[in-house]
């Protein structure tokens, strides 16, 4: 893999006709190296396709890879008409609705507004996302904010690095969602046989670690509101969070 690159990833058309064309790059990549890609597995905007991670760095988990995040992903359709919304794209499962309470982590600067609103939004993901347990939502933290200097995708398909980690700039709510109609899923990391096994049991314990919910999720009032500072500094290693409570 050339220097400066992170992982490499196959792009693939789907063609329900025949033969799916493909091409293979690199990523980060520049603009004109994106079209080119693009033009060559011919993925406009009116196409189906999948994308499948061929190699990274095994310093890094693409966790954080997801079409519908990437600045050239197009938008899911067939024959030029927008997918329904209970289409799940490559990558995510269909998953029955959790039993119990949920948990979200969040910016303690945005807590306000969600205890306001009474729900959690998808702001630009196509998903909301939660834990089972106080214990995952640690964990989930420990593999995403808490790696400070690593590269991850935003909503809006950039590439950032995790800044420094201030335990007291987040709170985790633990709630009781209302009823509502919606696809719950969970997103499957998919690596190349080749990747070592470490990496390997990383990408599923994260993906296993999350539930998305399509759309935004109400919850009833009065969630419990929980400081991660105080959290971070009861924890030891195998205690089980969720005995804090």
């Amino acid at each position: 893999m050339d220097k400066g690159k992170i992982f490499e990833v196959e792009l693939s058309r789907w063609n329900p006709l025949g033969a799916n064309p493909s091409t293979e790059i690199a990523l980060p990549a520049t603009p004109y190296e994106l079209a080119d890609a693009l033009e060559k597995a011919r993925i406009t905007e009116d196409t189906v396709y999948s994308e499948e991670v061929l190699s990274c760095k095994l310093d890094y988990l693409p966790q954080f890879i997801d079409p519908d995040t990437m600045p050239w992903a197009p938008t899911p359709s067939v024959s030029g008409q927008r997918i329904s919304p209970g289409y799940i794209p490559h990558g995510y499962e269909r998953i029955e609705a959790p039993k119990g309470s949920l948990y979200h982590y969040t910016k303690t600067d945005r807590l306000e507004a969600i205890l306001k609103n009474g729900r959690i939004r998808r702001f630009g993901d196509q998903e909301c996302w939660f834990c089972i347990s106080l214990a995952d939502t640690l964990r989930l933290m420990e593999m995403t904010v808490m790696k400070e200097g690593y590269p991850y995708v935003d909503t809006q398909g950039f590439w950032r690095k995790y800044p420094a980690f201030v335990p007291e700039d987040y709170m985790i709510l633990q709630l009781e969602p209302r009823y509502q109609n919606g696809d719950w899923v969970c997103w499957n990391q998919e690596l190349s046989p080749g990747c070592s096994a470490e990496l390997l049991a990383q990408a599923k314990e994260f993906s296993e670690l999350k539930k998305g919910f399509r759309g935004d999720l109400k919850f009833y009032q009065n969630p419990q509101v929980l400081a991660v500072a105080p959290l971070l500094e009861q924890q030891t290693p195998g205690m089980d969070m969720t005995m804090q409570l």
